[in-house]
């Protein structure tokens, strides 16, 4: 399916700030619809909802550029979306994605719709340790990237297997990887937003083994309001492991 989504819709580059960004973009007839992948991912990411939504949706996926201040990585992918005429738009993350989709929803309420956050966090102290982050800053690009990379192929095969490999190996620097890893290190607590919680929507997995169930709950705590949607053995990557179920709940929220 890969090769069917860079058939149809393959990347182009938007430069910002002097920062050339990769995207994803369909052009289809509906509401613009931004989608941001997890630390591990590319605007590429999503390619079964790209294909699944892009006629009907302005799809506009964001390989996000190097960076490790959440901050200030949402505050350029507003300045992007503003380039490409795009100034209102649902938002969807998942991971790492989802905790800059609540950023951009803090900085710009007024800019989004509705909010999909995906096997995502508000509040990343949980996973953080300080033995991830000295290994982190210890650690060249091209070493953390070959680590990836190892865990992946001793992996089970699979479509996620695969997916990641391609999209990881050909899509990502090692300077991109380490920082992303190194932004949810050294990430705090979303600030309050202020947004209609019946405009969000939780997805989580059952099975996360990176999301525990402590982040699930507490996410669940600070959007008490938000729809919740629990996907069954979908892991971190429902969007691959289990798209029909992922597609029918987001696509019912967003009502495409």
């Amino acid at each position: 399916m890969l090769s069917e989504l860079r058939k149809k819709y393959p990347i182009t580059i938007v430069e910002v700030d002097g920062i050339k960004v990769e995207i994803t973009r369909t052009l289809g007839s509906g509401k613009t619809l931004v989608m941001l992948p997890g630390a591990q991912g590319t605007s590429e990411t999503f390619y079964r909802q790209i294909l699944a939504w892009g006629s009907a949706r302005d799809v506009v996926s964001i390989n996000y550029p190097a960076g490790e201040n959440a901050s200030e990585q949402a505050k350029l992918l507003l300045r992007l979306l503003s380039s490409i005429g795009v100034e209102h738009f649902d938002v969807l993350g998942t991971s790492y994605g989802a905790y800059l989709a609540q950023w951009i929803v803090f900085l710009s309420p007024s800019s989004v719709g509705r909010m999909v956050l995906g096997n995502g966090f508000h509040d990343p102290r949980p996973a953080q340790t300080p033995e991830k982050l000295a290994n982190l800053e210890n650690s060249s690009p091209e070493k953390v990237k070959i680590d990836v990379m190892d865990r992946l192929e001793k992996s089970v095969e699979s479509e996620l297997r695969s997916s990641l490999l391609d999209l990881i190996g050909g899509g990502q620097s090692p300077q991109s990887i380490r920082d992303r890893m190194l932004a949810v290190q050294r990430a705090t607590p979303v600030p309050r937003i202020t947004f209609s919680e019946n405009h969000i929507l939780l997805i989580e997995c059952d099975d996360d083994p990176l999301i525990n169930p402590s982040m699930r709950q507490s996410i669940q705590s600070h959007y008490p309001g938000a729809k919740h949607v629990i996907v069954s053995n979908g892991g971190h990557y429902p969007y691959i492991n289990k798209p029909d179920q992922y597609n029918d709940a987001v696509g019912y929220f967003l009502e495409i």
